[in-house]
């Protein structure tokens, strides 16, 4: 997987090293841009939930996604503000919010 991942930092890279490479926040493709000296922007999700390692909650998993559009806002605020997310685990676990993906489903 890191493989896939590296490859896919040095293709963007390779093609045009001023496009800036965004990813989930926290993950491998985002630190491999980053060591290649690439610009990141970090993604959060607003719906979906948070494991205590950073990852997302794993859409087969109870829940995986935040159905009340009210919680989906103040994740996205406290992610935003104090770059930080409450996991399943009810923990608290830094995070870099670049980008907001919103589904519109």
């Amino acid at each position: 997987m890191r493989a896939v991942v590296n490859l896919n930092a040095r293709a963007v890279r390779d093609f045009d090293s001023t496009l800036i490479l965004y990813g989930l926040a926290g993950s491998a493709l985002i630190t491999a841009g980053r060591a290649l000296g690439l610009s990141v922007a970090s993604e959060v999700f607003a719906d979906r939930s948070y494991q205590a390692d950073g990852s997302l909650t794993p859409r087969t998993q109870p829940g995986a996604l935040l159905a009340d559009e009210n919680q989906a806002a103040r994740q996205v605020l406290t992610m935003v503000r104090e770059r930080r997310v409450r996991a399943l685990d009810n923990k608290w676990v830094s995070v870099e919010a670049d980008t907001v993906c919103i589904h519109g489903d």
